[in-house]
């Protein structure tokens, strides 16, 4: 028994390392995952926030645009001279071929950036918003320049510009492709945290618990056994605290110098009690182990050779004693509290 609760034990501190190692190297892969995800996936979510909010203001505002659309222009991509006309400015510049799509979003965006209707604190805020959507969780900052025919800039949140662990920028953007837009992204780890695969890790998580709570169940079963003073000496003797036994056919005991006899029938009750786990004895046992065939009062008899036990522990002075544990017929021998 005391061979099987050692194995047992064994195999359950095994697994509890395996599951551990397997629970960081999946935590580990499911982490460098999610930084991976981020990076390849923060130029697309800036880009869409430009363009969601761009078409939001398009739907809301009237203003005339000028947009040839060929769907069989094999120009696309190429460049081609057009006239800019102001009040007071007229210019001639090179716009690149692009689709009706893309052609909508770059007027759109010199329109309403020229007629400061586009600004770096909406854009963080969209920016913001489409980034939770989609489960990211980053502190953000939004910088938008045009250093062509107008000279603009503007920033929000500058301060975290410094700080930032990721940039992102659309560069080239409006008609006269003079405008850029920068947004600067500051993780924590509750960034990649929300992004990770938690499935395999709660899991293994549960089990490491489930696994820490059986040891620490099978060490209080075994805690009284190791904190007995008890020692098996050679030819069958027994050490309790001071006190050794001489098992024989008329056993006696010395403790310091002195000399006393234990009964066979009680010296049989300490072995049982010694040889099984924890020092634990059931009812049952006692009974079959000295009255294996009829027993006209057994919890009597139980109850009178615990006892005898008992008074010659009391006698050995070695401060043990032999209780009914919980009261379920089952015996117990322990330290004594002091």
């Amino acid at each position: 028994m005391e061979r099987t609760r050692k194995y047992f034990t064994i195999l359950l501190t095994g697994l509890l390392i395996i599951v551990f190692v397997i629970t960081v190297c999946l935590g580990v892969n499911s982490y460098r995952d999610a930084r991976k995800y981020f990076f390849y996936n923060k130029d697309s979510l800036f880009s869409l926030s430009v363009r969601d909010l761009i078409n939001k203001k398009i739907k809301k505002e009237y203003f005339y645009i000028s947009v040839e659309n060929d769907p069989k222009n094999k120009k696309i991509g190429s460049y081609v001279e057009k006239v800019f006309r102001t009040k007071d400015t007229t210019f001639i510049y090179k716009e690149k071929v692009v689709d009706y799509e893309t052609c909508l979003f770059r007027a759109g965006l010199t329109y309403f950036l020229h007629n400061k209707k586009f600004h770096a604190k909406e854009l963080k805020s969209n920016f913001d918003s489409i980034c939770k959507a989609n489960h990211i969780y980053v502190r953000s900052a939004v910088s938008i320049t045009e250093d062509g025919v107008f000279l603009f800039h503007d920033t929000v949140d500058d301060s975290a510009k410094d700080k930032y662990d990721y940039k992102t920028s659309l560069k080239k953007q409006g008609l006269f492709e003079d405008i850029t837009l920068t947004g600067y992204l500051k993780c924590s780890y509750f960034t990649y945290w929300n992004l990770m695969l938690h499935t395999d890790i709660i899991i293994g998580t549960v089990l490491i618990i489930l696994f820490l709570f059986l040891l620490f169940i099978q060490r209080k079963k075994v805690r009284g056994r190791k904190n007995m003073s008890i020692e098996f000496l050679e030819d069958g003797k027994y050490r309790i605290n001071h006190t050794i036994i001489y098992p024989a056919k008329y056993s006696y005991y010395t403790i310091e110098g002195d000399h006393g006899i234990i009964s066979e029938q009680l010296l049989r009750l300490l072995q049982l009690f010694l040889q099984n786990p924890n020092y634990e004895v059931t009812k049952q046992i006692i009974i079959k182990e000295f009255w294996p065939k009829y027993c006209t009062n057994p919890t009597s008899n139980v109850t009178s050779i615990i006892n005898r036990l008992n008074n010659k522990f009391n006698e050995m002075k070695n401060g043990f004693i032999i209780i009914n544990e919980n009261k379920k017929g089952i015996y117990k021998m322990q330290k004594k509290e002091v």
